[in-house]
Parts: structure tokens; sequence; C-alpha cells
């Protein structure tokens, strides 16, 4: 510490008093210890020589350049201006195997290869006898089969890294996983055996009811989940599309092992409903996992039950509170449909999110700047949800439950608005957003994998990128008012959750 005084103030006089310290150190140490300081004296003596007695060290001061910093290139330097026109989008291959199976390729290059195993069905195919099977089977997949064993089901796929997930919707069951290239005849193996050849025992199907209710209680505790399961069950009058999600605790004396084989082979094995997707992988590497591990399924009649849209129905859930969080819905439109890609332009039209489009931006949406007389915090935004044959369109807003109606008029004359016409500038805009989401979907991989998927059970074929983009810049403003005009006069249904006191009837928004 006392070099460091002596070498940091560069005063001579500090020098001759370093020398009686080492004396005293010497002194008090052995020989050993005092090795390390023997070339210091005449280190100091070094530096400290080359300046004046009693002289402060002068701080180092900028240097002074006498030539530029900066020279001319000796060549010219010449910068083109590059166009962009917007990348075309990564080519869908769509391939129909000889027993049925379809075959979906996105050839992305990645260094990872996304799998999905889709099935053409999903709740909307099932029972009063036979409803929550979907939800069983979502957390049953994994389990014994009659090639492994229910610990050579979950150990083979983790000891490659790879995680499959099973997801159920109303019109549609998909097993997914990503891994990498080489992996992907094994992992496909393990995704497809509760297809080929399951077992489903008693004692792994218990735990998988257990499962299955704490999941639906978990749902259920939200407001949202538990609205939206109501509007499709009022909507659709709780048969197809109207089916829960969940696994009730009124049907669990209904699951068990030969229930559910007979389940599968119904509804799950018909080969013109199977899609095996690959992304990241050619059509040639797809096609020869899908032959390899779904040869033995054969194709057949199997259709979904029809869902019937009902409308003009009322339903309240009262929990109580200040809250209230209300559906206005009528029916949509399917999937891959041109009029489910106008409904889409209509919602970013009239307001596609009730969250800012800015990150710590204000709301800009004819919905909420239509509310302009509450006083209270309040959300409004626009609802589509788009399936094989039907779909749900209309308004999901939430606020205070004194002025739930008028939140509900107000949005309910935005989208009367929209028939009136749609300036061109407004229509601009709202396909400039509708294409960021088209551009921004595609781009994540996961959703590219359920978007390709649900687009080719629906109607047999994948469309680019680009494609979906100029199909969204033919929209004209008349087939925008026309397509309004056909939702404003449908049948609504209106559901609602919280509180119910100031809650507003049908007949009573007109």
């Amino acid at each position: 510490g006392y070099a460091a005084r002596c070498c940091g103030s560069f005063k001579l006089s500090y020098y001759n008093e370093y020398k009686s310290y080492l004396r005293m150190f010497l002194a008090k140490h052995s020989v050993q210890q005092a090795a390390g300081l023997a070339t210091l004296p005449n280190f100091v003596t070094r530096v400290v020589g080359k300046f004046s007695i009693d002289s402060d060290y002068k701080p180092y001061g900028k240097p002074e350049y006498n030539d530029p910093l900066r020279k001319d290139l000796a060549f010219p330097l010449s910068i083109p201006e590059l166009t962009y026109n917007g990348a075309a989008g990564v080519p869908v291959e769509v391939s129909k195997l000889p027993n049925g199976v379809t075959a979906v390729s996105v050839d992305t290059n990645a260094s990872l290869v996304r799998l999905g195993v889709f099935c053409g069905a999903g709740t909307r195919n099932e029972t009063p006898t036979t409803r929550g099977f979907c939800h069983v089977l979502k957390n049953a997949w994994l389990g014994t089969t009659t090639r492994r064993t229910i610990i050579g089901g979950h150990r083979e796929p983790a000891q490659c890294g790879v995680d499959i997930n099973v997801e159920v919707s109303r019109d549609m069951f998909g097993i997914t996983a990503s891994c990498t290239r080489d992996k992907s005849d094994l992992i496909l193996d393990h995704m497809t055996q509760n297809l080929i050849c399951p077992e489903f025992f008693d004692h792994e199907l218990r735990v998988a009811t257990q499962k299955s209710l704490a999941e639906t209680a978990a749902a259920m505790s939200d407001d949202s989940v538990a609205l939206l399961e109501e509007a499709h069950r009022v909507g659709y009058r709780g048969k197809g599309l109207g089916n829960s999600l969940y696994l009730r605790p009124q049907n669990v004396g209904n699951v068990s092992r030969d229930n559910l084989l007979q389940f599968v082979a119904e509804n799950m094995r018909d080969s013109n409903d199977i899609i095996v997707l690959g992304v990241g992988m050619n059509m040639e590497m797809v096609g020869n996992l899908a032959d390899e591990y779904l040869w033995s399924l054969a194709a057949g009649s199997v259709a979904p039950p029809p869902s019937k849209w009902t409308g003009l129905q009322d339903s309240h859930i009262e929990t109580g509170g200040n809250k209230t969080h209300a559906l206005h819905l009528v029916e949509g439109a399917a999937t891959g449909t041109k009029d489910a890609l106008i409904l889409n332009l209509i919602k970013h039209v009239v307001g596609g999110s009730g969250a800012p489009s800015v990150k710590h931006g204000a709301v800009h949406n004819k919905l909420s700047a239509g509310a302009v007389s509450l006083t209270k915090p309040f959300k409004a935004e626009c609802v589509n949800i788009n399936y094989s044959d039907s779909g749900l369109f209309g308004c999901s807003v939430s606020a205070d439950g004194s002025e739930i109606g008028d939140l509900l008029k107000s949005s309910l004359n935005s989208m009367k608005e929209v028939i009136s016409g749609v300036s061109a500038e407004d229509l601009e805009i709202a396909k400039n957003k509708l294409k960021h989401s088209v551009i921004l979907e595609r781009d994540n991989l996961d959703s590219l994998l359920t978007s390709s998927a649900s687009e080719a059970l629906a109607v047999g074929s994948n469309n680019s990128t680009s494609l979906l983009c100029s199909a969204i810049d033919g929209i004209t403003s008349e087939e925008v008012a026309s397509m309004a005009k056909k939702i404003i006069g449908g049948s609504p249904i209106l559901v609602s959750i919280g509180n119910g006191d100031d809650m507003p009837l049908q007949r009573e928004l007109k």
C-alpha cells in the first residue's frame, strides 16, 4: 500500500521515508518474505529519478496529431441503391399419399425441424357418452402401447432433448414436436404410436383423468375461458362445436379403456383426415416418414357432425364483483375461405385488439373511440374465430357492471358504421395491419405449423404468405360493406359473466 502511495504521488521526499519502512519490514519478517520487495527500491529510484524534488506529476494531456484522423480512400466508394419488394414467402408443398394421408412440407432449411401430426377430429366429434375423451387423450397420449411402455414413451424423447406436445381444439387434435433432423424418424414414431397401436390401461387413465380434472378447474377459474365455453354452448346448443374442451366431473364415469379405444378407432384413424406436416423438411423426407409410420391406416368416410348455429340466445354467469365481461357474437366464416379473410380485415377496421399497437401507446380503434361517455376503465375488441365449417365473429367488451350496456351499444354502432362505407385510408391501414399480422404468424414456426395444418384440413391445400397478402390487397370496400351487412343482419347471441345487475338483453340493444 505504501509503494502505491509512493508511485502515485511521485515525490522524492517519500522515497527516503519508504526506506525506513522497508528496514522495519525486514526486521519483523524473514528474508523469503522480503525477497519480493528486493527490486522495488531500484524501480522506485528509476521512476522518481525522472522528476525533480517536490514536483508534482502533471496529468497526461491529449496528444496533438498533425495528420488528419481520416484519410481519403484510394478508390471510389459506390453504394448501390437496393430495392426490397418483399419476400415471396416459404413455399408450401402438399402431397397425398396412396393410403390417403396428406403430407405437407414447409422447407425453411432450418437446423431444427418441427413435426406435426394432425387429426381432423376434436371435441366436436364427442357424443353425450364420450364428452371429455379428447381432454383425457391429451394427457394419456404417451402412455403404454403394444410396442413400448409408458416409461419408454417418455424417456426416449427426453433422451433426444425433445418434448412432445399434444393440443386439442374443437375440430383438430394435434401432436407436435421440435427436434434435429436425424431424430425425426424416432420422434414421429413416438408421436403416432397411440394412434396406431394404443393400449390405454386403466391405471394410466386414472392418472390422466385426475390431471384433466385439475386442468378443468384451473381453466374455469378464468372468466375469459368460462365465457368462451358458454358462448360455444349457447351458439351451437351444446352439440358439435358447442361441446366443451374440458372434461367435466359428471363425465368421469364414462372414461374407460374400451371406450377410449373405440373412440380413437372411430374418429382418429381415418387417413383422409390425417396430416403429417414438417417445417424445415423437404417433401420427399416428409412423405417417406408419413408412409413409413402411417401406412397401416386406411381411408374411411368419417365426417364431423354438422354444427348448426342457433343464435338469438342470452346467457349470463353470475360471479359477483363490479366487473362484467360480455360477448356479442354471430356466426362467422369457415377457415380458408375468402369470407374469413374479409372478416379478419373488418376486425382490423373496427378494432383488431384491445391492446395498443405501439408499446406504451394508446389504443386506436373504432370500438374504443365510440365509448366516449364511459368514466371507468373498459376494454373493447373484435373477435374472429374460424373452424372448418363455421365460425364466431363479434365484439368482446369488458367494463364496470354499471356501464356495460353503454359500451355494448357504442360497439354495435361502430360495427354498423362499417356498412355505410369504409374510407380508402381506413381500408388501406387495415390491410397493412392484416398483412403484418399474417407475416408475423407465418414467421413464427409454431404458428406456421398450426395454421398450415388447419388450412390443409379445411380446404385440402395451403396458401403461401405472398398469395395471402395479394388476396388481402384485392379486397374491395364493397366486399367489406357487404360482409358487414351480413354480420349485422345475423342471429346474434349475448353471453356475459360477472355482475349482471345492469346487463342488458339483446332486445334492449336495438
